[in-house]
């Protein structure tokens, strides 16, 4: 009986180191090998991995009782360092975790699995394609127009609508809620930064000249927005150091950076007066009438990223517009 006892659970340790195991090998994957841009934000990504990682695991554990196999949800926790554990995509992490265990079992009869791969197909081709795929290739790159260079758009059924800005509510100093939304007919600059970001700091300066330009300019609204998750440091920071415009903090860096669709920081965005964005460079690249001329502002926002691609013809590098 314990030899049995033992064996069961050493199937469910296994399993969770499968699980992780299987979550590094397509992290590596997606990075290193792939070169998928910016899939940390793509919704369907850990969607993919939790679903073989359980699934795989639920193999190993086809003789173990169903009612013992939730020990595997324990290996959940490796998506909270990596930034992918967030309210709602959570919600479908777990059930994602839990089709794949329940579709290994031999003892769930086609008639329930066929239903199941619906439901699973049907999430799954709902956020694979509610979001761009985008393959960097060699010599990636991007220009101040936040157009394309040397990459492959296996799809985007977005890029000819720009994204409004989501529902979601930050703090400021005191405790305040403030949204987006709330500085609606306005222009603004904002920037997703941290304390611990070495770049971020870097252009700080350059940020704050930017901003002294517009002080007379009522229309024109600078936000920072700290993905910190100590608020105290965050405050402490801010006391030292004498910025402009209006700082406010993210409570979830994981869905902040979700919804706004970005890996990496600092990451700017420029919103106009309707409420609609897109990401923009750093503010040494800034054209003052875009911020200054709202017309230009939406123009910008409006008009889809371009891609080209390097060739070389006759013995030349030529770069040639793909899309």
């Amino acid at each position: 009986m314990m030899k049995k006892t033992l064996k069961t659970f050493f199937k469910l340790f296994l399993g969770v180191l499968v699980i992780i195991a299987t979550n590094i090998l397509f992290l590596l994957l997606f990075e290193d090998v792939i070169n998928i841009m910016n899939f940390q934000v793509l919704k369907w990504f850990p969607l993919l991995m939790c679903f073989i990682g359980f699934y795989l695991a639920g193999l190993i554990n086809r003789n173990t009782r169903l009612i013992l196999t939730p020990i595997l949800l324990i290996s959940i926790i490796i998506y909270i360092p990596l930034k992918l554990f967030y309210f709602p995509i959570f919600l479908i992490i777990i059930l994602f975790s839990s089709l794949g265990i329940l579709l290994s079992r031999r003892e769930i009869v086609n008639r329930i699995k066929i239903p199941l791969l619906v439901i699973l197909f049907g999430l799954f081709g709902f956020f694979l394609f509610s979001q761009p795929l985008i393959i960097k290739n060699k010599g990636y790159g991007t220009d101040t127009d936040n157009n394309l260079y040397n990459v492959t758009v296996l799809w985007d059924f977005t890029s000819n609508t720009p994204p409004s800005l989501p529902k979601e509510i930050f703090n400021d100093k005191n405790g305040n809620k403030v949204s987006l939304k709330d500085f609606g007919g306005k222009t603004l600059y904002v920037t997703f930064w941290a304390t611990w970001c070495g770049p971020c700091l870097g252009v700080k300066p350059e940020l704050e000249k930017l901003k002294k330009q517009y002080e007379d300019n009522e229309d024109v609204i600078f936000i920072d927005i700290s993905l910190d998750s100590n608020v105290e440091v965050w405050k402490t920071y801010l006391s030292q150091n004498e910025y402009n415009g209006i700082q406010l903090i993210t409570g979830n860096e994981a869905k902040t950076r979700s919804n706004y669709q970005f890996s990496g920081i600092p990451y700017h965005i420029i919103v106009d007066s309707k409420g609609n964005y897109k990401e923009c460079h750093h503010p040494y690249f800034i054209d003052k009438e875009l911020l200054n001329n709202q017309d230009k502002s939406t123009e910008y926002i409006n008009t889809p990223y371009k891609v080209f691609k390097t060739f070389k013809v006759n013995g030349k590098e030529t770069i040639i517009r793909v899309r």
